[in-house]
Order: C-alpha cells, then structure tokens, then sequence
C-alpha cells in the first residue's frame, strides 16, 4: 500500500491533488488516491488504503469538508487515531473558505498547512516540505 493517503472533493480539487501526487511520486512516496488507485470494491478499497497509510492528507476546501466520503474517511482515521495507531494525519488548506463543523469536528486541534491562494505547485511543495519535518 502505499506511504500517503489523499483524501478531497474531485470536482473541486482534482488538478491540485494531481499536482500533488506528481510532486510526491517523483520524490519517491507512493501515494494512494480514488479513483486513480482503486481496487476491486470502491469503499472496500478505500478503507483498506486509510487503514494501511502512514500519512492521511487532507486536501481541503469547503467542498471536501462538506463531502459525506471525505468525512467517512476523517472518520475511519480517527478511529485509528483513536487506537493510537502510528499515523500523521496533514490537514492542507487549499482555499480561503469557511469548513463545515463536521470537518472542524475531526481536525481541531491538528495543525493545517495554510496553502491558500497558492498555485497547485506552491501546493504540493509545501506538503512535501512539511512530510520531510
């Protein structure tokens, strides 16, 4: 499986976590993304990626944070969290937009690198940098 799990809202974010994923992949982390990386069953796919990732990122804007998939998928990571299972989960704000509370519920009290405004290359650079902290 693979080093990093990519979690967003596809109609709104798609060429950024593309960007993203070419940016990480030529540095040598694998990275796991729907539907790119999909495997037999979708949502038997996706658990098996948020269950075996080292590193869960978050690319959000308004759109993923009201996004019933992404929120699954915050919340099957908390529930690793929960068990204190090693992972690092990278919240990247992609957009000056306000988060719904149920994004806000899983992610309070991570802290989110603030992407906003920046070309999807500004983006990946600045999740790659803060992967290698």
């Amino acid at each position: 499986m693979a080093d990093v799990f990519i979690s967003y809202h596809a109609e709104s974010s798609r060429s950024i976590v593309e960007a993203i994923v070419n940016k990480l992949e030529s540095n040598g982390i694998r990275c796991w993304y729907a539907p790119r990386d999909v495997e037999g069953s979708y949502a038997g796919s996706i658990a098996a990626a948020v269950n075996s990732c080292s590193v869960f990122v978050l690319v959000l804007n308004k759109a993923a944070s009201e996004s019933p998939h992404v929120l699954n998928e915050l919340e099957m990571m908390s529930w690793r969290i929960s068990k204190n299972e090693p992972v690092r989960v990278i919240p990247l704000r992609i957009a000056d937009e306000d988060i719904s509370d149920d994004a806000k519920y899983y992610i309070r009290k991570l802290h989110w690198i603030d992407a906003a405004g920046k070309s999807a290359e500004e983006q990946a650079e600045a999740l790659l940098a803060a992967l290698y902290m």
